[in-house]
């Protein structure tokens, strides 16, 4: 478990091994001297919970965010369609007014 946290600072922090150990050496002398012997395994289970709740949140936030997006999207093809159909049907109008021109018209 140390050596995780000893790989960890070394990546993250980007601390030579020799610099992380004492890290984690002076922070477990520390816990110790202020709590007593640490429950690294609770500690862990913690930290791995609030991820676990974070990497939730997460998906929720993008889950939400895509939804919006696809409305979004879906709203303009919507309105794409619309316009294109209305032009289609002017088009229309305009081509049987040319094929057929109104007798009233005086064509």
């Amino acid at each position: 478990m140390e050596r995780d946290l000893i790989q960890k600072l070394q990546k993250e922090a980007g601390l030579s091994y020799e610099q992380a150990e004492k890290v984690v050496d002076s922070v477990r002398e520390y816990i110790l001297e202020k709590q007593g012997d640490p429950d690294w395994d609770s500690f862990l289970k913690n930290k791995a919970s609030d991820l676990a709740e974070q990497a939730k949140e997460a998906g929720e936030n993008l889950t939400q965010k895509l939804s919006e997006f696809k409305n979004k999207a879906v709203e303009k093809i919507d309105d794409i369609s619309d316009k294109a159909q209305d032009k289609i049907n002017d088009l229309r109008s305009r081509a049987a007014d040319f094929i057929a021109p109104d007798k009233s018209s005086g064509r």
